[in-house]
């Protein structure tokens, strides 16, 4: 976060709708910014509630420069949106996640699957 250091709120604002309009190049057909292979949809709970749903698994496909092909990334918070027939879409604040083939669901305590992750990108 020391990059916005003396940077008021919109030109951090300005910032991210400069990354947006560059993915928005990038990806021409609007297409999931990143594939995952060996994918898990985890239900995160704390204290016996839910408070979060992630999908991790490894990268196959990336369009932001951020993820690598190969690297096992796990998603921020997965917003609820309409389901897409035929494709597992899972779509966070910033990126669309697209999962290929079958995959897991689980139900697992936050901090337990952060101790699972360790050394992937978490976040």
């Amino acid at each position: 976060m020391s990059d916005f250091w003396g940077l008021g709120d919109n030109d951090i604002a300005d910032f991210d709708q400069q990354k947006r309009n560059e993915r928005r190049l990038n990806n021409p057909h609007n297409e999931p910014e990143v594939q995952l292979d060996q994918w898990t949809l985890a239900h995160l709970y704390r204290e016996g509630c839910e408070v979060n749903r992630v999908v991790y698994g490894c990268v196959t496909r990336s369009l932001v420069d951020e993820i690598v092909v190969g690297e096992i990334v796990c998603s921020g918070h997965i917003i609820p949106t309409p389901e897409h027939v035929g494709r597992h879409i899972y779509v966070t604040k910033n990126l669309r996640y697209e999962c290929l083939k079958g995959g897991n669901e689980i139900s697992i305590d936050e901090d337990d699957l952060k101790l699972r992750l360790q050394g992937s990108r978490f976040p």
